[in-house]
């Protein structure tokens, strides 16, 4: 079996796994933005600036692909700033909003960093090999 055969089965786990965990993410930046939408605490203005920044980070995602170890990493860079991004926007005008109901919203949000997190591991675990495979 020759090096790129080896190479291309190991790697077909993690692309599988990188795939899953992008269905996974996008599905969670769905939800949160139905739920941002159906929020009546937040002001439309709220609702537009952070559902912009939803769809960026989701249209981010999708565009993630196998590629080299720097692209990997600079996706990963982008996608962490769009989260951090959203989460601060999102917390900022449910503190404004003084709304009981912010909590729903908190809930998705976590979630929703929670599947980012596991999707950024598979990130940095392809990032690596292709770093190593590359030298």
């Amino acid at each position: 079996m020759s090096s790129s055969e080896n190479e291309n089965k190991s790697t077909a786990p993690t692309e599988e796994r990188i795939a899953d965990e992008k269905n996974e993410v996008r599905w969670a930046l769905r939800s949160l933005g139905a739920d941002i939408d159906k929020h009546p605490g937040l002001s439309p203005a709220h609702k537009q600036a952070i559902g912009s920044l939803v769809d960026n980070l989701d249209q981010q995602i999708s565009l993630i692909q196998r590629a080299s170890g720097k692209t990997l990493a600079s996706a990963r860079r982008q996608i962490q700033d769009g989260i951090r991004k959203v989460s601060t926007e999102l917390n900022s005008a449910l503190d404004k909003a003084e709304s009981a109901t912010g909590e729903s919203l908190r809930s998705s949000l976590v979630a929703c960093e929670r599947v980012m997190d596991k999707l950024n591991e598979q990130l940095e675990a392809a990032e690596k090999r292709l770093g190593t495979s590359e030298k």
